[in-house]
């Protein structure tokens, strides 16, 4: 028995719903760790708003390869903790899902992550 489609979106929302909140945090964790490095050599040299920008992007895009992954364990460990606390699990073994049904989005969702992260270390980052 195939997990139905509402199923797959329903763990999907939820898995990059989380998975946005702790890229948002640990991203902003690490881009502020090494902006605020190099602060006061950015500081002295003069830098106006949009070398600031451009620095940002450059610094988060290198970054990102880094913290995807991160992002997507957080994701799911807080999406699955949050079914497990409101019972959905029971209510999805209930109705003859099984775990490794369960499991299937969230297996595609890390092969994707997988692929981007492969490509922002080994083509994407300067």
């Amino acid at each position: 028995m195939r997990l139905p489609r509402t199923l797959w979106l329903l763990v999907l929302r939820e898995v990059c719903t989380y998975a946005a909140i702790g890229l948002v945090a640990f991203g902003g964790v690490f881009v502020l760790q090494n902006l605020l490095r190099q602060l006061e050599d950015l500081l002295g040299l003069g830098v106006r708003a949009s070398d600031a920008l451009a620095l940002f992007g450059a610094v988060a895009l290198f970054l990102a390869g880094y913290v995807l992954p991160i992002a997507l364990l957080f994701g799911v460990l807080a999406a699955l903790g949050q079914f497990a606390a409101n019972s959905e699990v029971k209510a999805m073994r209930a109705h003859g899902i099984s775990l490794a049904q369960l499991a299937a989005p969230v297996f595609a969702l890390a092969l994707a992550v997988s692929a981007a992260t492969g490509f922002l270390l080994g083509r994407a980052e300067p």
